[in-house]
């Protein structure tokens, strides 16, 4: 079991969100940063993706009453376990009665916190996300609070440090350049709307949250207003209402939306802007739909080399036979290799 001791600004229960279950209403929820989350299961071991707590801005305060691995990965931040210092984006060992603290974001805004131990929870529609709108999912369908108490499955692991190569670790910034494929909705804008889409840079205004983005910037027009017949939206839509100024649909989005949608955002860079905050600026770069299947492509080897490199480190282990000290390498269930020091 852990105790939140501490909840933060806005802390919730999310995994890789409600799959396939749009055409009934359901939103997919889920966390706002994929990378920084499959990153998370990546370096505490979990074969199948689990629930983390994601974090906004205002860190969080754990006490831990079991062992178990934990990892923090996400915005550049400060984390303590037991007031020394520990790096985010690596493995650590947490002991019964251990406090973990995490300070507030200075770049980017989400962390997950992420256990090598499955939470007791209900799933709902095959997931842990909390949809915060319908108090669905999570702990309790609601952001996490002081004192919430949360149990874990027993399971047991043996743990191994392992250390992300500094190069795969993300620079969040105030500042991004966002690729995105036009439409559907294009042929709404006018030319003079589409260049000043994509020749501007958007502030994100406090009205920011996980359903949607409100931007502030110049006016995007269009030929014959904003409104349509409602039709599906998803993470990463750009909606355009009558006011001229754009709105990114995030992880909480609704499943349908009635303006026009000027552009979508490419999947690889959805995590960069799921670290975006209030006062933190955005532009746009068009990119078509042939480029953007190779960066996704692209994108989704990137992943695969990351698994393959961590995945290494699982598989070594030092040991010491009658005094002798060798590296284990686990080549399969059936065989290992020794290598003597």
């Amino acid at each position: 079991m852990i105790r939140i001791k501490n909840a933060g600004l806005l802390s919730s229960i999310q995994d890789f969100g409600r799959i396939g279950f749009k055409k009934f209403g359901m939103p997919t929820a889920g966390v706002m940063d994929k990378f920084a989350y499959v990153v998370s299961q990546f370096l505490v071991q979990n074969d199948e993706f689990d629930g983390v707590i994601e974090t906004t801005i205002v860190g969080v305060e754990i006490e831990f009453f079991e062992d178990m691995i934990i990892c923090v990965t996400g915005a550049q931040n400060e984390l303590f376990i037991n007031g020394d210092k520990k790096e985010l984006w690596k493995a650590h060992l947490v002991n019964q009665g251990d406090v973990l603290l995490l300070k507030n974001a200075t770049n980017g805004a989400r962390n997950y916190i992420a256990f090598s131990k499955k939470m007791s929870l209900k799933k709902i529609n095959s997931s842990l996300s909390t949809y915060l709108k319908s108090n669905i999912g999570g702990f309790h369908g609601r952001a996490l609070q002081n004192d919430d108490e949360i149990e874990f499955e027993q399971n047991y692991k043996i743990y191994k440090p392992i250390n992300l190569p500094k190069n795969f670790i993300p620079l969040y910034k105030q500042k991004e350049s966002i690729k995105v494929v036009l439409g559907p909705e294009k042929d709404a804008f006018s030319d003079k709307g589409i260049y000043t889409f994509l020749n501007s840079t958007y502030n994100i205004t406090q009205s920011c949250d996980r359903m949607g983005y409100r931007l502030s910037g110049e006016k995007i027009e269009h030929k014959n207003g904003a409104d349509i017949i409602s039709n599906a939206v998803f993470f990463g839509s750009i909606q355009v209402p009558n006011s001229g100024e754009p709105i990114i649909l995030m992880a909480d989005a609704q499943t349908t939306g009635g303006y026009t949608k000027i552009a979508t955002i490419l999947p690889s860079e959805l995590p960069k802007v799921g670290q975006l905050k209030g006062g933190d600026k955005i532009s746009f770069v068009e990119v078509s739909n042939e480029e953007a299947q190779d960066i996704e492509i692209k994108y989704q080897k990137y992943i695969y080399e990351l698994q393959q490199i961590l995945k290494k480190q699982i598989s070594i282990y030092d040991i010491k036979v009658n005094g002798v000290s060798y590296n284990v390498v686990v080549e399969d269930k059936n065989s290992c290799k020794f290598q003597k020091l």
